[in-house]
């Protein structure tokens, strides 16, 4: 699809992780990996990503909490979950609440080659869309009468 982005990976499992990172840096991917969701916001506040790989399930602040933080202090970055207690209920839930995707554990290495490239173009296409102009004050007037 493009070229490599800056990849956050954060899975609890050492071995996920390691393999996940390992992956992504072999296709042409900048991959850090963290452990967890707090070690996820420290290091996207050093350095920003294109895109994050979260597990849905890890001990203290879950994927979703972590979905939902990053709403509020990465808007625009893509967050994909991945987890292996994957069914519809969570990855619908996941999806309402901002995920640009889901995969199920165990992964296949193609589908998350794609899945990432895919979120990627969607971040790029995102970040080179001009940024709207705010109504005129006259408009917004306007529609409060009508």
């Amino acid at each position: 699809m493009s070229e490599g982005g800056r990849v956050l990976v954060v899975d609890d499992d050492r071995a996920v992780g390691t393999v996940l990172k390992s992956l992504l840096r072999q296709a042409g991917h900048d991959a850090r990996w963290v452990g967890a969701a707090a070690e996820a916001l420290e290091a996207l506040a050093e350095e920003p990503s294109d895109v994050v790989l979260t597990d849905l399930s890890m001990p203290g602040v879950d994927g979703m909490a972590l979905l939902h933080a990053l709403a509020a202090r990465a808007p625009g970055v893509p967050v994909i979950m991945l987890t292996a207690h994957a069914n519809v209920d969570n990855a619908v839930e996941a999806m309402k609440r901002g995920a640009a995707d889901f995969l199920a554990k165990p992964f296949d290495r193609d589908e998350v080659l794609f899945t990432v490239a895919k979120a990627l173009e969607r971040s790029r296409h995102a970040a080179e869309q001009p940024e709207k102009p705010p109504p005129p004050f006259w408009w917004v007037f306007i529609r409060q009468f009508n």
